[in-house]
């Protein structure tokens, strides 16, 4: 049964949490995680590009000159799509993107990114997200103190950034790398939304002109996609959000059998 460690707010380890092994154990199938990743952004798309055809446009409703006699083609409107302004042969319509997939490829695909994000050790838990106060300075601090080790660790894979000629001026050069954090609120964490709502990112300013920026994007738990958990190179969860997450499938599958 796989577990992680369980930190508090300020980054300590205080405790380690038993996962279940259907979810945060599944075996990896990438094949899945990329047909629901290409559904849920094929989903997304409006479909409304629309042109017209050469009987919608408007015009061309006599022979732009007589059939014989002028040496030139034969034409019978100037609303054909080889007239500038005439309709398009081919032309895109409204339609859906909509992919249907498979309810059981849909569950395989989501437990393999959160157990790809468990076996990687890019779930990152903690015990409890509470604040003295609901404000987003308060909840920034608490972000930036638990995300501050995975930043360090960051900086040490980067490389220094370039050095500028002496005769150069301008302020020296910063290595730059971004990663995105999925913060994940359980039931019990309700109450930070609003105070994470305006937080975009996170920004650590590190020794050796390096700087990390981390994009930070919000979830309620269990309602994380498996396009989600695949953008996201770390996961912030609640203990409340992993629990919630596990009772939510674990009941699923028992109705199922």
């Amino acid at each position: 049964m796989p577990q992680v460690t369980v930190y508090g707010t300020d980054g300590a380890q205080v405790d380690s949490l038993a996962l279940d092994e259907a979810i945060f154990g599944a075996p990896l199938r990438a094949d899945l995680v990329h047909a629901a990743v290409v559904a849920q952004l094929a989903a997304k798309r409006t479909g409304t590009h629309s042109a017209l055809t050469r009987g919608q446009v408007a015009g061309g409703g006599r022979k732009p000159y007589r059939q014989k006699g002028t040496g030139r083609a034969r034409q019978g409107s100037i609303s054909a799509p080889h007239y500038k302004g005439g309709g398009v042969a081919f032309p895109p319509i409204p339609r859906s993107y909509e992919q249907r997939l498979p309810r059981k490829v849909r569950r395989a695909a989501l437990f393999s990114a959160w157990s790809d994000h468990c076996g990687a050790g890019s779930l990152l838990v903690v015990d409890k997200l509470e604040l003295d106060e609901a404000k987003t300075k308060l909840a920034a601090a608490a972000l930036k103190a638990l995300l501050a080790p995975l930043a360090e660790r960051v900086a040490a894979a980067m490389d220094p950034a370039p050095e500028r000629p002496a005769d150069d001026t301008r302020p020296p050069r910063r290595g730059k790398a971004r990663r995105h954090v999925l913060l994940l609120l359980g039931p019990d964490d309700l109450a930070l939304r609003g105070a994470v709502r305006n937080i975009e990112q996170l920004e650590f300013d590190l020794p050796e002109r390096k700087t990390v920026v981390f994009v930070l994007h919000k979830g309620v738990a269990p309602y994380a996609s498996v396009y989600d958990l695949t953008l996201a190179d770390v996961v912030v969860a609640s203990r409340s959000a992993i629990e919630r997450v596990s009772a939510e499938f674990t009941t699923a599958e028992e109705v199922e059998a």
